[in-house]
């Protein structure tokens, strides 16, 4: 026989059914139920009663075994020592019904509560609306205390009741019905045994059970470490400092970022910010990101949902879309249903502009869009109004009013009234710059005006370039047309292709290498001297002859003797030239004005070269001189001109002019090409100015600068701090 102990009396069990005796071993009441207690789990008998389970129902029984009620409720639960929380199915048998009942089992409050929990005098109840439940708070005559307006409840200690509403911030309540805090908060959590965790719009604070302020809402995190003392992590703070390293302003986030002229996107824990220029946060949201989409609008994420904000904090779209995207001055937003999903078009008010779900939208220019719709395309205007009706395979592109469309697995050409230019077929089709459009296939290439007349007909492929056509037959023999279709070439060329930018074509045939300008101009031809060619800069190509390398000018002339081990292009009036293994370099003249004394040239930029020997870098200038000594391990350019030394994997400045700015003793350097260098030593930062005058001290560990507000943002890491010494509740 198993037993449980309540005051005097005893529960047993025999044959797998309960009873009840007192302590002297009497039954009270014999083995024959399910369950003796109450539903909680609890069995202490009050004033001479205690419930009874048969099956699923729970009744009320007296210890003279006489049954005060039948076994009709889900629940019971004891609330004092003379009032029962019970629960009775509803109409539909499918839910409980909370009331209270006395140990007589008459009704002191209706069964109309979804669920209903003892807490302090009074009792926290949920009721459903519609579809959703609320929970509020009403005393043992059913009269409100709280208001329904609660989503959840739930007890973080027996003495205290956090309370969300629909706004997910927080409402804790004491026993005594009072709130502990004058202010809602985003969430709580317990730290040890005696204190609160709060948190309000991604800061920590700590209090006591009591509510009592053990430190203000300053912190990040805390802990409890093995001494017992009770640690803090101050907010991160970052300053916002002018270009002569002046103080600003200074603003309490985790991460700042700036995005536009006056304005930053910030995070702190799980909250995410729009904050302005002097830090006044326009627009917060928790548990989310925020992307910019264009200088006055960003895009929000709310519980899946993406909506869209004004930079003011104004709410242009709710977030109840699965995806938005911006494109010019409209909005495309996507729905995913069960049964579909598609993309509304909306203006930058979010005014939807037609009744229409697309499975597919994009700008083809700012006044029309491409759209599909049943698994085919078609394009409407600014305003959703339809031009083409969807019936193509896909869209490529517009020029002067005509489309580039698919029409089943052919190309074709259509006007914006949905009429054929070009008629579906096979080959390529292209849209020309001047109006004009080409068909080009290895049977037959026409070019053709806007209004369908045939302008040219080859026999060939044409490949289209900014000037003309280079044609190609199916033995890959290449011909030149220019832009009036007059022939430069025949086609029978092995390799036709632009020397200079569309303006000069080099061509090579049986008989050997060639020149040819855009006017048809033949430069020279049947050069059979040439390996290779090179490439071509400052009037001259470099070429390979009989093994060796020189430059020639647009005429075939050789104007660099081919004596060279190697060559690279002219640049800056210089050419890189290698003798005996060794690189120098030439003028245009064929003087040597850089021995060639050096395992490595790299081109001339603005009269200076990186040059490197024995393994060592160096910066000559166009006469050859040592600007910059040979002694570091690696020097390079950057953008803005200048150059970055290396040695011993230190960093150091060199200017545009060939100055040492500063030498090598910092671990990075980043040159905002704006005047202004970033360099890290011991993973600390500060900024130079490209004259290399301290700006703002090297004690940072982060830093970025704002291009929109010509500003700097810098930052160190926050240091822990002991607030309480627990073992003599000192407070720091």
């Amino acid at each position: 026989m198993n037993s449980g102990y309540a005051s005097e009396y005893s529960v047993f069990v025999k044959n797998h059914r309960k009873g009840l005796m007192d302590q002297r071993g009497k039954e009270l009441i014999p083995p024959e139920y399910d369950d003796l207690g109450w539903s909680d789990g609890t069995d202490e008998v009050i004033d001479g009663v205690i419930g009874y389970r048969k099956g699923d129902r729970w009744g009320i029984i007296n210890i003279s075994n006489t049954r005060i009620t039948n076994p009709q409720y889900n629940d019971l639960i004891p609330y004092d020592k003379h009032i029962l929380v019970a629960s009775r199915p509803d109409s539909y048998q499918l839910n409980s019904l909370f009331g209270l009942i006395s140990l007589s089992g008459k009704t002191i409050i209706d069964y109309k509560y979804n669920s209903m929990k003892k807490f302090g005098e009074n009792l926290v109840v949920s009721k459903k609306f519609q579809n959703d439940v609320f929970y509020g708070m009403i005393n043992q005559k059913d009269e409100l205390v709280l208001p329904f307006e609660y989503i959840s409840a739930r007890l973080i200690v027996p003495e205290i009741l956090t309370l969300r509403d629909r706004h997910q911030l927080l409402t804790l309540m004491a026993q005594s019905g009072e709130p502990l805090f004058d202010e809602k908060i985003d969430e709580a959590e317990i730290l040890g045994d005696k204190f609160l965790v709060i948190e309000r719009n991604g800061r920590k604070g700590l209090t006591d059970f009591k509510g009592k302020t053990i430190t203000p809402i300053e912190y990040q995190q805390f802990f409890i470490n093995d001494n017992g003392f009770l640690n803090a992590l101050p907010l991160r703070y970052w300053e916002q400092l002018s270009d002569d390293g002046e103080f600003i302003n200074s603003f309490p986030y985790d991460q700042v970022v700036p995005v536009d002229s006056g304005y930053y996107k910030s995070s702190r824990l799980n909250y995410a910010f729009v904050i302005n220029n002097s830090g006044r946060e326009i627009f917060r949201i928790k548990n989310s990101g925020i992307r910019f989409l264009n200088d006055s609008l960003a895009l929000f994420h709310y519980r899946n949902r993406y909506g869209v904000i004004h930079y003011n904090g104004d709410t242009i779209v709710r977030p109840v879309f699965d995806s938005i995207a911006i494109s010019e001055n409209r909005f495309f937003m996507y729905t995913r249903k069960q049964n579909h999903s598609g993309w509304i078009m909306t203006d930058l008010y979010g005014m939807p502009l037609s009744n229409q779900e697309y499975e597919s939208i994009y700008h083809l220019d700012k006044f029309n869009l491409a759209f599909r719709k049943n698994g085919f395309w078609g394009i409407i205007d600014c305003y959703g109004a339809e031009k083409i009706f969807a019936k193509y395979d896909s869209i490529y592109t517009k020029m002067n009013n005509l489309y580039l469309v698919d029409f089943y697995g052919e190309k074709g050409v259509v006007d914006e009234f949905g009429e054929w230019k070009v008629y579906p077929q096979k080959g390529e089709v292209f849209l020309l710059k001047n109006g004009n459009y080409l068909i080009s296939s290895y049977f037959q290439s026409r070019v053709i005006n806007r209004w369908g007349d045939d302008l040219f007909t080859s026999e060939n492929y044409l490949w289209p370039f900014n000037h003309g056509f280079i044609e190609e037959d199916f033995e890959n023999k290449f011909g030149l047309l220019n832009q009036k279709f007059t022939r430069l070439l025949p086609v029978d060329n092995s390799f036709v292709a632009p020397l200079v930018s569309d303006s000069v074509f080099l061509f090579k045939n049986e008989k050997g290498w060639g020149l040819v300008d855009i006017s048809g101009h033949i430069l020279f031809k049947n050069d059979i001297r040439f390996e290779q060619i090179i490439g071509y800069n400052e009037g001259f190509i470099g070429v390979k002859i009989d093994g060796l390398y020189g430059f020639i000018d647009l005429n075939g002339k050789l104007r660099i003797a081919n004596r060279y081990e190697g060559i690279n292009l002219f640049n800056d009036g210089l050419a890189n030239i290698k003798i005996l293994g060794k690189w120098g370099c030439v003028n245009k003249i064929e003087d040597i004005v850089v021995q060639p004394y050096y395992d490595q040239i790299d081109a001339f930029e603005n009269g200076l070269a990186i040059a490197r020997k024995n393994n060592r870098f160096g910066i000559l200038d166009g006469n050859g001189k040592h600007i910059i000594e040979f002694e570091y391990d690696s020097i390079y350019r950057i953008q803005n001109g200048n150059f970055i030394c290396v040695l011993n994997q230190k960093f150091g400045l060199i200017n545009n002019m060939g100055e040492i700015m500063f030498y090598p003793k910092y671990d990075s350097i980043l040159d905002l090409n704006n005047g202004f260098v970033i360099a890290e030593r011991k993973n600390k930062f500060g900024v130079f100015s490209s004259s290399g005058v301290f700006i703002i001290p090297v004690l940072y560990e982060k830093i970025s600068y704002d291009s929109y507000n010509h500003v700097f943002l810098v930052s160190n890491d926050p240091e822990w701090e002991v607030v309480l010494n627990m073992n003599q509740s000192k407070l720091y």
